[in-house]
């Protein structure tokens, strides 16, 4: 049966999220320490970026972690919402990804988006890059109340195109979530892996977004 839909995860997938999640860093640092030397904030910064763990801990712990080391406090609930916000305002996509999604379109793939975060952020993000009309669906974990690899998510984006799964490509980097949340729903998974590390399961995987355009030529 061919592929009808490409849906895709948003950070680290379609927008460079360690571009933003540095920006919103250094923002932070700057406002909320003293530090003088510019090597010295770097220092702190770079911290940050590693405790973040590409978003897959909560804020909490960063500000934990920042309050250790460097004695710097920050509000828990402020630091999460203000990090939230600044995510959405320097919100960035890969080089490749908008020129990839309108051949794709132009190819008759119809294309979605299924995102883990809260509503406003998410689909915040996705009207600051330009992208909110590129897609017939878009879901948000908060509206399901069901982040993935949970099925709520990718069950409603099938229904809303009423497709079958079999119909159906996901793109996204985290394996945990992304591909396994999509390989159990019959979902053909894609894992989105700039870092060329192996991969030992039988999926398919791209290093860049522009790839897909040699896996689908089009259903036109």
């Amino acid at each position: 049966m061919s592929v009808q839909a490409i849906l895709f995860d948003f950070d680290n997938t379609l927008a460079d999220r360690g571009v933003y999640a540095y920006r919103a860093f250094s923002r932070i640092i700057r406002e909320n320490t003293h530090f003088q030397d510019p090597v010295e904030t770097e220092a702190v910064i770079q911290d940050c970026m590693l405790w973040d763990q590409g978003g897959t801990v909560p804020r909490s712990y960063v500000a934990g972690k920042l309050q250790e080391v460097y004695g710097v406090e920050i509000a828990c609930e402020d630091f999460q919402r203000y990090w939230l916000q600044l995510q959405k305002e320097y919100a960035v996509l890969y080089p490749d990804t908008l020129s990839t999604l309108k051949t794709l379109k132009e190819r008759g793939y119809r294309l979605g988006c299924v995102t883990d975060g809260w509503t406003d952020i998410q689909r915040g993000k996705l009207e600051m890059v330009g992208l909110t009309d590129m897609f017939e669906v878009i879901v948000v974990s908060e509206e399901v109340q069901a982040p993935k690899p949970r099925p709520q998510m990718f069950e409603k984006a099938l229904q809303e195109l009423h497709l079958r799964p079999e119909e159906t490509v996901y793109v996204g980097d985290v394996f945990a979530k992304d591909v396994l949340g999509a390989y159990r729903m019959g979902i053909q998974p894609v894992w989105f892996w700039p870092e060329h590390r192996g991969c030992s399961a039988d999926v398919t995987v791209i290093h860049k977004m522009s790839e897909l355009l040699e896996l689908f030529p089009g259903n036109k």
